[in-house]
């Protein structure tokens, strides 16, 4: 479902818990059926991508262990992440595809604005039970520094490229890097997790190579830019109070300056 849907049944959810005669038929956290708690995380730009702001953004998904477990979250459910209010994005429910094929709504809270530092804090209260995420340091930003080459010129085919990242002992789940000459819209080259040739992670330390030719991939530019990278940690979650399980995702984008050379 398109968020523009989202929105639309957020905007009658709302509307109905509002209207008076109007029944709440979804369930209460303490009679909820085992769930786990993802809460997916951006640390740079309230669009998830602006690697400028001080701002980030959240969002939460309730999901049943049991498949076939739709959940309905009641609207007494307030959600609230490093004490900002979060906007119920869909109350989740069942539906089927256009094939007929039953499936459950996930139930999704999301947020952006959201002043960035420090632990990421997840709450989920009603009147029955209150659940809390904790993962230390999750709403930190971070920073990239070209380690390698030292002098911060890239060369074409160049197979020893270091980047110094924020990884601090967590997983990288994804990572895609770019470079992009200044006064272009156009990436140069660009290196991804798990495809050919991709980058390598070791720590806090992300190697990846420059590719020999430009122009397929690419715009083919050469000059003075930055180095993107798009990088998202799976977080050590602190508390998992409430839910089964809980999962923690930090994702950002960093940049640094480079010039790429033939």
């Amino acid at each position: 479902m398109s968020r523009a849907g989202r929105s639309l049944l957020s905007g009658a959810s709302l509307a109905c818990a509002l209207l008076v005669g109007c029944a709440d038929q979804g369930t209460k956290l303490g009679s909820l059926p085992p769930v786990n708690v993802d809460l997916y995380l951006s640390t740079t730009g309230g669009d998830g991508m602006s690697a400028t702001s001080a701002v980030g953004v959240a969002m939460v998904n309730l999901v049943a262990t049991d498949p076939t477990s739709c959940l309905t979250l009641s609207y007494d459910t307030v959600a609230t992440f490093n004490g900002a209010r979060l906007t119920l994005d869909e109350s989740g429910g069942s539906s089927t595809t256009q094939s007929g094929t039953p499936y459950c709504i996930v139930d999704q809270y999301d947020a952006n604005g959201i002043t960035v530092g420090g632990d990421a804090t997840l709450t989920l209260r009603d009147d029955t039970a209150t659940f809390t995420v904790v993962a230390a340091g999750g709403f930190e930003p971070g920073t990239i520094t070209l380690v390698a080459p030292s002098d911060g010129v890239l060369h074409l085919g160049q197979t020893e490229v270091q980047l110094a990242i924020p990884a601090g002992g967590r997983t990288v789940s994804y990572a895609n890097v770019w470079f992009q000459v200044d006064g272009t819209d156009m990436a140069s080259f660009g290196s991804e997790l798990g495809a050919y040739r991709g980058p390598t992670i070791s720590g806090d330390t992300l190697s990846l190579s420059v590719p020999p030719l430009l122009g397929i991939n690419g715009s083919g530019a050469t000059g003075a830019g930055t180095l993107f990278a798009n990088l998202q940690f799976a977080d050590a979650v602190t508390t998992c109070d409430g839910p089964v399980g809980c999962s923690v995702f930090t994702g950002m984008v960093l940049t640094t300056p480079a010039i790429l050379s033939n």
